[in-house]
């Protein structure tokens, strides 16, 4: 038979709630500095000392009866509002072709929207998760109850389509001035697309970036020495420039015109290409391809082309050769 002796120090017996039971009443009838007899548990005998009993300080009521009541209230209502927005689901499941099971044993009131497209509409329409869900086959086409949608902020419904219309031809007198901004607008981006690939012709057949800029009254930006993460350079700028290479010589730029998106675009010229050495590596100080930026994204220009347009160009309409 082998004896080994060790100790363990126990922490707040009364917090625990893995504690050993046969320990724990051990522990329970010792005071203050004494010692227990042998305790026997899973094959292991433990003598124990109690060291100290800690007392907690209670609050009076009257400090936190509002703090015990606002705490019970918001449980009380996170409770309800489960039980609620459960028996909703339910009863809509159980009940799919009506929401008067669910209003009458709720006491909910059953609200109705206006019409709404699947781009939204007004009210509760506004909310994407509702459109998406009205726009379902079961609920649309089948006629059934939507499944519980949960908004946020406590708040939870169920839908169903009342009625439904077929997609129809607006009249032109409603559609008139929103086709011609798209037409100026498709036009001018046209136009700017063409200045764009013309100023990168010219620079490309040897054209100083300077003179091109002042033949279009355009803008013209030279960045220098910039590195492929730099934050002044638009990323559309940066990744044209950095995928056109290294230019043969420095009398040889290399050119593209990139979109920047929204009808804008930019000129790039790449005129020389450094390289990192090993102390710029070790230095994090790395530098790439200089880039000679026209145009000022060519943006004014589409700016003024598109001011023109609307100002100067009437448009006219044949309904008769719209295609319905």
């Amino acid at each position: 038979m082998k004896l080994r002796l060790g100790s363990v120090k126990i922490n707040n017996v009364g917090e625990r709630t893995d504690f050993p039971n046969v320990i724990e009443k051990a522990l329970y009838k010792l005071k203050v500095g004494s010692i227990s007899n042998p305790v026997e548990y899973d094959g292991k005998w433990y003598v124990l000392k109690l060291n100290s009993i800690l007392t907690y300080d209670y609050l009076k009521y009257n400090k936190v009866k509002d703090l015990v009541q606002k705490d019970y209230l918001a449980e009380a209502s996170k409770t309800q509002y489960e039980n609620s927005i459960q028996r909703l689901s339910e009863l809509a499941y159980e009940h799919p072709g009506s929401l008067q099971a669910a209003s009458k044993a709720l006491d909910l009131k059953i609200k109705q929207t206006g019409w709404f497209e699947k781009t939204g509409g007004s009210g509760i329409a506004t909310n994407p998760k509702v459109v998406k869900a009205a726009f379902t086959k079961a609920v649309l086409d089948e006629g059934a109850n939507s499944s519980l949608i949960e908004l946020g902020a406590g708040d939870a419904v169920v839908i169903r389509v009342t009625g439904k219309k077929l997609p129809t031809v607006k009249p032109l007198t409603e559609v008139e001035d929103k086709i011609n901004g798209l037409l100026v607008r498709r036009y001018a981006t046209d136009e700017a697309s063409k200045l764009a690939k013309n100023i990168e012709k010219d620079l490309t057949n040897g054209q100083s970036a300077q003179l091109v800029a002042s033949k279009y009254q355009l803008r013209y930006r030279n960045l220098g020495w910039v590195r492929r993460d730099a934050s002044i350079v638009p990323n559309a700028i940066l990744n044209a420039a950095f995928k056109l290479g290294t230019p043969s010589s420095s009398d040889k730029p290399l050119v593209t015109a990139t979109s920047l998106g929204a009808g804008n675009y930019a000129v790039v010229e790449v005129n020389k290409v450094r390289l990192p050495d090993d102390n710029a590596a070790q230095s994090k100080s790395t530098t790439a391809p200089t880039k000679n930026v026209l145009a000022q994204q060519l943006k004014n220009q589409m700016a003024v082309v598109l001011q023109a347009l609307q100002e100067s160009t009437e448009i006219k309409i044949y309904p008769s050769n719209l295609n319905y």
